[in-house]
């Protein structure tokens, strides 16, 4: 059961997050925002009646800056920021001079980015 929630929530979750930092980029970034328009717009996919909207690859394909500005927010802001993962043994972690045992079944929290 673990690995069916884990699926749904890397499916839906991560989604989630890059569209929401996509939108809060472009908020925060009114000239990308009207670059993507302009895209969007020569490729007749802005003000387009949705049973005449062509979402075929060939046409996505050609999104060269929508493609660009969706590759920066991701490689800036990780759909995920942080994991958990359980112990399946006793461990020892050391850092410097510093080390202390992590327990069998202990669960540990780590961030994968700092904002």
């Amino acid at each position: 059961m673990d690995a069916v929630q884990e699926l749904f929530f890397t499916g839906h979750d991560t989604s989630a997050s890059s569209m929401t930092n996509i939108l809060m980029f472009l908020g925060r970034h009114p000239e990308v925002l009207q670059r993507v328009r302009e895209e969007l717009d020569s490729e007749g996919l802005l003000d387009c009646p949705d049973e005449e909207l062509d979402m075929s690859l060939n046409k996505i394909c050609k999104l060269k800056y929508v493609y660009s500005v969706v590759r920066e927010v991701l490689r800036v802001t990780s759909p995920v920021g942080a994991g958990y993962r359980k112990a399946l043994r006793t461990f020892e972690v050391g850092v410097s001079k510093i080390s202390f045992f992590l327990p069998h079944f202990s669960l540990t929290l780590h961030f994968l980015y700092y904002m």
